[in-house]
């Protein structure tokens, strides 16, 4: 009986020392790393703040090129929040996963104050050549929605480049622009694509028909007499008024049937010869 005491007495004793040494091990100050010296030379360098990962996603606004391949849309895509990755890190991660249209490519981001380096591995010259203005603006966008981002300059393997595709220029860092930016109540017009069998004409409205939605036209020719012609709209037409804002010119989007005869128009023609721009210039 004596002998049952002692041990149950011995198991006891036992359980408090190991209760006691893991209190020890989680009050232990040198399992928490501050990382206090590298956040501060990040600050010093101009980078972006830390997304803490108790989070556990973060939705990042972007600006990716719509089905038609002619305009940006704004579009929240969820990350998971990766531990001490910035914001800039984060947007980035965001943006290569929404862009179903690239290649298999991966890139990084660095920061130099307010200006944002992304820089691709080579894989990226195999991008669709017809979209590249639009995918450079959509990425430029993107990262400068990121506090203190002013800029983006687009490298491959490191190093600058004139261009990734033979089409939009990236030599110098890059700004944000919204012209072609959806928003309600506008849709922007990207300018005419040669590539795909696009023209670019202007002429004199001669008249309207909104019920067929056709305009006859008098076209205007840099050499020699321009001809009139009957043009179809297409059935994703945009039409805009263009108008004079503090000497700056702005488009509002309008309806067919605030066409008139008289007005004067740019269109832009699809290999069809149907119009899937016009605008009623000022």
């Amino acid at each position: 009986m004596m002998q049952r005491l002692w041990i149950l007495c011995a198991i006891a004793l036992l359980s408090l020392l190991v209760a006691g040494c893991g209190v020890l091990t989680e009050e232990s100050p040198e399992s928490d790393v501050s990382g206090g010296d590298e956040d501060a030379a990040r600050d010093d360098e101009g980078g972006d703040s830390e997304i803490s990962g108790d989070q556990e996603e973060a939705s990042v606004l972007l600006h990716m090129p719509n089905d038609t391949g002619l305009w940006l849309e704004e579009k929240r895509h969820a990350v998971a929040v990766r531990d001490h990755e910035t914001e800039a890190e984060t947007a980035l991660r965001a943006w290569m996963e929404s862009a179903d249209f690239l290649p298999a490519v991966e890139a990084e981001v660095s920061r130099q104050g307010d200006k944002a380096d992304i820089s691709f591995t080579s894989a990226i010259k195999d991008m669709e050549v017809e979209y590249e203005g639009l995918i450079v603006q959509s990425l430029v966008n993107s990262l400068t929605a990121v506090d203190g981002v002013a800029s983006v300059q687009i490298l491959v393997d490191g190093e600058e480049t004139h261009t990734l595709a033979g089409r939009s220029y990236i030599g110098e860092p890059l700004q944000r622009d919204e012209s072609l930016l959806a928003r309600e109540g506008y849709r922007p017009i990207a300018p005419a694509d040669p590539r795909r069998g696009e023209t670019f004409l202007e002429g004199i409205v001669r008249s309207v028909d909104a019920d067929s939605g056709t305009l006859e036209v008098e076209v205007i020719q840099e050499k020699g007499e321009g001809g009139t012609a009957r043009f179809g709209l297409a059935d994703d037409v945009v039409l805009h008024q263009q108008i004079i804002v503090d000497g700056a010119e702005k488009n509002e989007e309008i309806d067919c049937e605030d066409v008139s005869a008289g007005d004067a128009v740019a269109m832009i023609l699809r290999a069809d010869d149907t119009a899937r721009a016009v605008i009623v210039l000022e």
